[in-house]
């Protein structure tokens, strides 16, 4: 690192020091509930701790060939609408442990029909139940 980038670095990161230090506690509440905060060119999210700290950050030093603080701060604020428009990440699909596939089989010996159609569809109700969205409080 050159000592004009440890200098754009370090200002960032005292920019961010400042206004969390400065600011009081109810204003460093993020606008929308994804956690992300903007400080000029520095996008940054807290941990949930009693003393917040940095989880995660984002940076922007240059926009097109420009370090200019406007220029970094409207990328960022360009990122940030990107972020929060972005769709949440989906939900990874869970399939059958042993012990569900052995209830479905004990359930089937008590059956009058043991056909294929009988075994698919047991396997599929129980894995659109537990791949099912997870309904909200307020839903509900």
């Amino acid at each position: 690192m050159n000592e004009e980038q440890h200098k754009w670095y370090w200002r960032g990161y005292n920019d961010a020091k400042k206004y969390l230090t400065e600011q009081p506690a109810q204003q460093q509440e993020p606008v929308a509930n994804d956690g992300w905060l903007q400080s000029g060119g520095l996008l940054y999210r807290l941990t949930d701790e009693r003393r917040p700290q940095n989880r995660d950050e984002i940076n922007v030093t240059m926009v097109d060939g420009s370090r200019s603080i406007e220029s970094c701060t409207r990328r960022a604020g360009e990122l940030l609408d990107r972020i929060r428009s972005s769709p949440p990440a989906s939900k990874s699909w869970v399939g059958l442990t042993q012990d569900e596939l052995s209830m479905i089989g004990d359930r089937m010996r008590t059956w009058n029909s043991h056909s294929l159609v009988d075994v698919y569809t047991a396997i599929e109700a129980k894995l659109r139940e537990k791949n099912a969205p997870q309904q909200s409080k307020e839903d509900a």
